[in-house]
């Protein structure tokens, strides 16, 4: 008998595992579930996606967040991309942005059906469709250029602009589907991870986009001077050793509630996370 591993693509399962996590997550853009998410399903179907599995994924990431109302729009939305990306590579059409623009129009599905079971008034279909858009174009420009470049080639300031903006969308998305500490241990971690890897002040930079997430979530700028306070500290000791850079972010978001009071209470929720994201950055090998 033959291993079945040879018949199994894990690489597929995993690409696939990560585009229906990111229809969760866009899900959750907002407390309440609206279809955000079909960014990720024109971006997915732009960049090559399988025509029948991706539209599957977008639809059952409704029935996961317990969306029935949205299944039909979602229907819409996922028969159009599809039908559209066959049509596409039947007829070997070059692949440019015109696709992105073609398949939002998609969303009139949304716009004219919405929720069926729970009331959405037309000015927010229309704010929803509107956001959903535009994060269609930054996903979809931010998808390929990781697809094609991954971190071997530098990316243009298009391409920086849409990953920093799918990023903090993601980081909105985990805080609202999850809690916000979950961001912020996930936020340390890749501090940590670039200030190690790369330059001196793209760390920083980071950490000022990581930020984003949380005061969108929170309704309060001061949580990006946190995370920008975190990625200086880590970037200032990394020089040092990594070891002192992961004590220094500790140490940094204590003194952030020390000094400044940001924080109205310093419990478990504030501190666990920052340090279970510096520890998972410190046990992992360098090499």
């Amino acid at each position: 008998m033959k291993n079945l591993s040879g018949y199994f693509d894990y690489a597929n399962a995993i690409k696939y595992a990560c585009v229906f996590t990111l229809f969760l997550i866009f899900n959750f853009l907002e407390k309440t579930v609206y279809p955000y998410s079909t960014a990720i399903l024109i971006a997915a179907t732009y960049i090559n996606g399988s025509a029948l599995i991706v539209p599957v994924l977008y639809i059952c990431s409704f029935l996961a967040c317990g969306a029935n109302g949205l299944l039909a729009q979602a229907t819409v939305c996922a028969i159009f991309c599809s039908v559209l990306h066959l049509i596409r590579k039947r007829f070997n059409a070059e692949k440019n942005l015109g696709f992105v623009a073609l398949a939002c129009l998609s969303l009139t599905g949304f716009l004219i059906i919405g929720d069926t079971e729970t009331l959405i008034i037309s000015e927010k279909r229309v704010l929803v469709a509107a956001i959903t858009v535009s994060l269609a174009f930054f996903c979809s420009i931010a998808g390929k250029a990781v697809a094609q470049k991954g971190l071997k080639f530098k990316l243009s300031y298009e391409e920086v602009i849409s990953v920093f903006a799918v990023i903090a969308a993601i980081g909105t998305g985990v805080c609202n589907a999850t809690a916000p500490f979950v961001w912020k241990g996930i936020s340390v971690f890749i501090i940590l991870s670039c200030c190690y890897l790369f330059r001196f002040g793209t760390g920083t930079f980071i950490a000022y986009v990581l930020g984003i997430s949380l005061s969108v979530y929170y309704h309060n700028v001061n949580y990006i001077a946190i995370t920008l306070c975190l990625g200086i500290a880590a970037g200032v000791c990394n020089g040092f050793s990594r070891y002192l850079a992961a004590a220094a972010i500790i140490a940094a978001d204590f003194f952030i509630y020390a000094l400044f009071g940001v924080y109205e209470t310093y419990q478990a929720a504030e501190y666990a996370p920052v340090i279970a994201g510096a520890l998972l950055f410190v046990v992992i090998p360098n090499k």
